[in-house]
């Protein structure tokens, strides 16, 4: 029997970057392959794997101040799951959690004190019985201390992506729009698309200004689409008023997975295209790409990677320097690397220009295993892909790595612009099945 168990990898970047990243991967029966990708790779610090006798798979990751990784995800056809590595990695907390049944985590995030927030859909407890199919999903947020003490818990309608920011506030996309929860779990904001859209992407930058990036069918708020889904992002300011919106795309579709800022309020979208984007090039089935915009909107450059076979990326995120490193998985060998499985996870950096510096391959050398990057994080959570619900209220993401994986369909109940009710998690602990 084939099960699934979560790897998560750690990597050092040169000397010259000063900083470290961190891949998430869900690899298939052998766990986690070799490295790849030619000369001067980044070192791997460690790897680990966890699961259990049956299918457990990743969504997301995200590192607090003190350089602790926090891994979420799921346990087959039961519990959410929530694990924290210190920086040595070894595994300090874990956490399995439900309502009812089918539970998922899809979002994690840490706030500067180092309490942890995690998004993600659960049936909730008290729901009539029938199984999951026959019940709506609610979307939940969940807030603990950094020991894995439970806080607060809130229904947050199709909760996928979470980040925070300096203050302790939370910010959780939500379907086709973003709510904001303050540190006591009180609703602080909340927006909603009037076209059909969904959210995959969500960072906050040093003013607290939003922005999102996902997909769309539709020409939202004045922009033109070029078919079939495009590209979008969205900047808000601190209360939730829509700053700029702007939109990309090619005759085919595009989506954007993972977004960032920097120091200076760039804002950078992760995600693939099916055509040739921006004046770009197409090798050959979905390619992945990375757009630069400025704090106004300003598109500054695109950048166009992959192979003649399927390539996505799924997160993205930036260092003090202003280098940008993309993180994704490719079925072929990525800018000379070698393929050593069937899906390989990659990372690329680029400088604050879009010159690539370097890209970086690594996987299972079995191709019966799969090995698919969910994620970058660096110091802030990147989401996972799903196919898009446009048009629907749905829980809008996280995988952040299987680029495609279709984890269903799920309804959700839509945000109280009141007090949010609590949620009805029926057990939040430690599990001994880890």
């Amino acid at each position: 029997m084939q099960t699934k168990a979560f790897c998560v990898r750690r990597f050092i970047s040169p000397p010259s970057s000063f900083i470290q990243a961190i891949i998430l991967g869900a690899i298939t029966l052998w766990g986690c392959g070799g490295g790849g990708g030619g000369a001067a790779a980044p070192p791997s610090l460690w790897t680990q794997l966890v699961g259990t006798l049956f299918d457990d798979v990743s969504f997301a990751i995200a590192t607090d101040n003190g350089g602790n990784v926090l891994v979420v995800g799921y346990t087959t056809g039961a519990f959410g799951d929530l694990f924290k590595y210190d920086p040595s990695g070894a595994r300090v907390l874990t956490r399995q959690f439900d309502g009812l049944d089918h539970d998922m985590a899809y979002g994690v995030a840490a706030d500067a004190n180092g309490n942890i927030f995690v998004t993600g859909t659960m049936v909730p407890a008290g729901a009539p019985p029938g199984g999951p199919s026959n019940v709506t999903r609610v979307g939940y947020l969940i807030k603990s201390d950094g020991n894995g003490n439970l806080l607060w818990s809130r229904v947050a309608g199709g909760a996928g992506g979470v980040a925070t920011d300096s203050s302790g506030n939370a910010y959780v996309t939500d379907g086709g729009g973003v709510a904001v929860y303050d540190s006591a779990g009180t609703l602080a904001w909340r927006t909603q698309f009037s076209l059909p859209a969904a959210i995959h992407g969500i960072a906050i930058n040093t003013s607290r200004e939003v922005q999102v990036a996902g997909g769309t069918a539709s020409a939202l708020d004045g922009n033109a689409n070029a078919g079939g889904l495009d590209v979008f992002a969205i900047k808000y300011d601190s209360a939730g008023a829509r700053l700029w919106t702007r939109q990309l795309g090619t005759a085919n579709d595009d989506m954007a997975f993972g977004i960032a800022t920097d120091s200076s309020g760039n804002v950078y979208l992760a995600g693939d295209t099916a055509g040739d984007l921006d004046g770009n090039i197409n090798a050959g089935g979905n390619d992945a790409f990375v757009v630069k915009y400025d704090s106004s909107g300003n598109k500054l450059w695109t950048r166009q990677l992959g192979t003649a076979a399927a390539d996505h990326a799924a997160g993205v995120v930036t260092d003090a320097s202003g280098n940008v490193y993309v993180a994704g998985h490719t079925e072929a060998g990525l800018d000379g690397n070698t393929n050593i499985g069937y899906v390989d996870i990659f990372i690329a950096k680029y400088d604050g220009a879009g010159n690539k510096l370097w890209t970086r391959q690594t996987g299972s050398d079995v191709r019966a295993a799969t090995s698919m990057s969910r994620g970058l994080p660096i110091a802030s959570p990147l989401m996972e892909r799903r196919p898009p619900e446009v048009g629907r209220s749905s829980s809008s993401n996280t995988t952040v790595m299987e680029i495609k994986s279709n984890l269903g369909r799920f309804e959700t109940t839509p945000d109280s612009q009141t007090a949010p009710a609590a949620r009805p998690l029926r057990s939040w602990n430690s599990s001994p099945a880890y």
